[in-house]
């Protein structure tokens, strides 16, 4: 019951303190509003243009005139222009150059060998990065390969390979990116939220760094509670107090700005409330281990925006690294955007699991720190 009376004590004290919860949340939503007004045309989703890539044809066969015939149709020329090239190293050096996005080669033999049930795959190669161009060619070759195999189990019993190539191997559907991705309000609305629960990791140095390194800390120990309970209830008051402007962040943008938090509320509610204890712990180690105020809120507020902007916080970036999607703000990125358009739940449930096991180790670097400082 002590720890719940302070836990309670502590909400309202920081409730009481209008100014800082209006800033936070006041801040929070003008963000939202002027970087996804500014920034929305980046996040828009443009027409595919026209790709490029080169063909080896070193077989001589029907099926590989057919091959021929298929990436020159009119819909396959929509949208991707394949150039024959008279060599390998033509072009690999095209590839390596960057300009084309991939290179697909039919060696001497390939057909005959599919011909006579043997494997015989139609090699496509790749720049080290797969981009959307690549994966182009890749299905357009698998759809070739899947009608060849098709065709010539027709033809093992009587049937013949005209029927092969056009029309029966490719098919026009209309696409909708509505809903699927996130809008620039979508976008910042997830990523600003994230930050200033980071934020409220200072709250979690303040109260704890003046109850344990500074003012309070003669007259706490002259009470009779337990140091135990007064450290649960004093967390607890704060990691409701971030998850109170979490939450009026979360719906002012979605009723407001019409942001898109996905169908699973309750899922998000919860990487919120994640977060929200994430950051408090964070700020309960960084005080105690720094054993000073100042240097642990110059340190946080060095190291948050710092991780945001490596993350994508402020705006999108793409870098290749497992440290990278490690970073706390990445993982949380991660769930919210699994949460709101994935379909792999899993993304979600492991990084809020990594996320949960950080706050355990942060706690027990904590509690051993602020033994040490207290003794």
């Amino acid at each position: 019951m002590k720890a719940l009376n302070i836990a309670w004590y502590t909400l309202l004290r920081n409730l009481r303190d209008l100014k800082s919860m209006a800033e936070v949340i006041l801040i929070a939503i003008i963000t939202v509003l002027i970087l996804g007004s500014a920034l929305g045309r980046a996040y828009d989703v443009q027409n595919i243009s026209r790709r490029k890539a080169v063909f080896i044809n070193m077989d001589k066969s029907v099926l590989s005139e057919r091959f021929e015939s298929f990436i020159n149709t009119e819909e396959i020329k929509d949208i991707l222009e394949i150039n024959r090239v008279e060599s390998y190293e033509s072009g690999m050096e095209l590839l390596k150059e960057g300009k084309v996005s991939a290179m697909i080669v039919i060696e001497k033999g390939t057909f005959e060998k599919i011909n006579l049930g043997q494997e015989a795959p139609i090699k496509i190669y790749h720049r080290k990065t797969k981009t959307f161009s690549s994966m182009l060619v890749d299905n357009i070759v698998e759809n070739f390969i899947s009608g060849a195999n098709i065709t010539i189990a027709k033809s093992s019993i009587g049937g013949n390979m005209e029927g092969l190539v056009r029309k029966d191997l490719l098919q026009r559907v209309p696409l909708s990116a509505k809903g699927n991705i996130p809008r620039a309000l979508d976008y910042y609305g997830v990523t600003i939220l994230v930050l200033m629960i980071m934020y409220g990791s200072l709250y979690s140095v303040d109260g704890m760094g003046d109850d344990y390194l500074e003012g309070m800390r003669n007259r706490l120990f002259s009470t009779p509670v337990r140091l135990s309970s007064h450290f649960t209830g004093k967390i607890a008051g704060t990691v409701f107090t971030v998850y109170i402007q979490a939450l009026v962040i979360i719906f002012f943008t979605k009723l407001v700005y019409n942001v898109n938090w996905g169908s699973n509320m309750a899922q998000v509610l919860f990487i919120a409330f994640t977060l929200a204890v994430f950051s408090v712990s964070m700020g309960l180690m960084t005080v105690m281990v720094a054993k000073d105020v100042k240097i642990a809120n110059a340190a946080l507020s060095t190291i948050i925006p710092v991780m945001t902007f490596i993350s994508g916080g402020y705006v999108w970036i793409r870098i290749e690294s497992s440290l990278i999607d490690l970073l706390p703000s990445k993982l949380v990125h991660t769930a919210f955007f699994n949460s709101i358009y994935g379909e792999f739940s899993g993304q979600t449930i492991s990084s809020v699991a990594i996320l949960w096991v950080m706050i355990l180790l942060m706690g027990i670097v904590s509690v051993i720190a602020g033994r040490r400082r207290l003794n």
